[in-house]
């Protein structure tokens, strides 16, 4: 039996390995070693193997390593959950120089252990990467062409045929990928050697990949860009038009790493993104209180829909359903539950470009906020967070301001119980 650790790349790496979409089994058992920080203190969890559905990244089961070199039998027995498509993810979390890594393999039914090959081709794609080995990217760039690899294995190819190249960004981005539940379309570009190579332009791809991380995921990713020395600008750049949080760029960790590398222009900008996206603490809390103890598992559809009808359909638009004010829901419900959790709880974190408020200050003193629907030379029309249009002529304004603030409401964790987040999140994700 083989056990493929993370240990071969140095105690302090982190990263994640998630499997292609399987059709679940009645049963899965493999063997599990590693750690989970130091023995003296108490298990922090950031190691772990996970069996998550594919179509929403629910969590169905996991294990943590036995704090111990000696691996250690797991069964997950599935129950419910057969026939489902899901995947298996396995995460080292824990950047330590000591007791930090795990090691899987073993994996029953057979078919799904290919952990001899997996490890084989991981530990030469290690060396290729660690030695700067150039020589190897032809081949890289055939084994992305072919169809021989699953997707967790053309993401490490991919990857190191990015780090060859020098494409730091792109390898970032494959990086922190490879958890993530892709559209097809999205994945074909990603794992492209024209996309490893820094010939494909960067931007779509990774407002896919934004779009779907919680603001802890977005700051991992930060710490890469900026540590691998990526280009600063380019990450102020995604900020500025509204693909990755400003609140992400605040936080003091991240600000650590980027003081050092910033330009006089690029503090500039930073200092603007940042200037009113201060963490909110409250709000924070709030939102790890529900993500520590979220579950879909009984959620009411019924009552999901109503609330739903009630809260949302002003603004956002599922199925048909509801007003165009704000994004259609159609594609955000495929995000993680954690996600969509953040989006409703701190809406002003991940705010895209288009969709960032406006403030009018009148000649009379009124202010008035909205969302510009359309505008012409006499007249502009906005849309208020209640969903009413309003249009003001053009002379009446005095000035003009547009927010980094999103037009949703940020009271929804008091307007809302855990249950009702329960309930309307079963229905959203239940809608695709």
């Amino acid at each position: 039996m083989t056990i493929s650790s993370s240990i071969g790349r140095g105690e302090s790496y982190v990263g994640n390995r998630t499997s292609d979409p399987f059709t679940a089994p009645e049963k899965i058992t493999f063997w599990l070693a590693g750690h989970n920080g130091y023995p003296d203190q108490g298990s922090h969890k950031k190691n772990r193997v996970q069996l998550v559905r594919s179509k929403d990244s629910v969590v169905l089961k996991e294990a943590f390593p036995p704090r111990s070199d000696i691996a250690i039998p797991i069964e997950w027995e599935l129950g419910k959950e057969v026939g489902e498509k899901v995947r298996i993810r396995i995460i080292d979390g824990d950047q330590a120089d000591a007791y930090a890594w795990l090691g899987v393999g073993g994996f029953e039914p057979s078919w799904l252990d290919h952990s001899e090959v997996a490890h084989r081709l991981q530990t030469a794609l290690d060396l290729a990467k660690n030695i700067q080995l150039r020589e190897a990217s032809i081949l890289l760039e055939s084994l992305l062409k072919s169809d021989i690899l699953s997707t967790g294995l053309k993401s490490s190819v991919a990857y190191t045929l990015a780090s060859l190249n020098q494409q730091r960004s792109a390898a970032t981005l494959l990086q922190h990928a490879s958890e993530l539940d892709l559209p097809a379309s999205t994945l074909n570009v990603l794992l492209s050697p024209e996309f490893a190579k820094g010939e494909i332009d960067q931007q779509p791809i990774a407002k896919e990949i934004f779009q779907r991380l919680t603001q802890s995921q977005q700051a991992a990713l930060a710490s890469t860009w900026i540590s691998e020395g990526a280009s600063i600008d380019t990450l102020l750049q995604f900020s500025e038009i509204g693909i990755f949080s400003p609140s992400t760029l605040a936080r003091p960790e991240i600000f650590q790493l980027l003081d050092s590398g910033m330009n006089d222009d690029e503090r500039s900008r930073h200092e603007i993104l940042t200037e009113s996206n201060h963490l909110e603490t409250e709000l924070d809390g709030k939102l790890t209180k529900l993500q520590d103890s979220f579950t879909l598992s009984d959620g009411n559809l019924t009552r999901g829909q109503l609330l739903y009808t009630k809260h949302c359909a002003n603004c956002h638009q599922l199925a048909g359903q509801g007003k165009t004010v704000g994004p259609q829901l159609d594609g955000a419900v495929k995000r993680t539950v954690n996600r969509l959790l953040e989006d409703i709880v701190t809406p002003n974190r991940n705010v895209d470009h288009a969709i960032r408020t406006t403030s009018l200050l009148m000649d009379d003193g009124r202010v008035i906020t909205g969302l510009i629907i359309r505008e012409s030379d006499k007249e502009i029309f906005l849309t208020d967070a209640a969903g009413k249009q309003i249009h003001v002529p053009n002379e009446q304004v005095a000035q003009r301001k547009t927010s980094t603030r999103s037009l949703m409401p940020n009271n929804f964790s008091e307007l809302l119980t855990a249950d009702d987040f329960k309930n309307l999140l079963a229905y959203l994700k239940s809608s695709h």
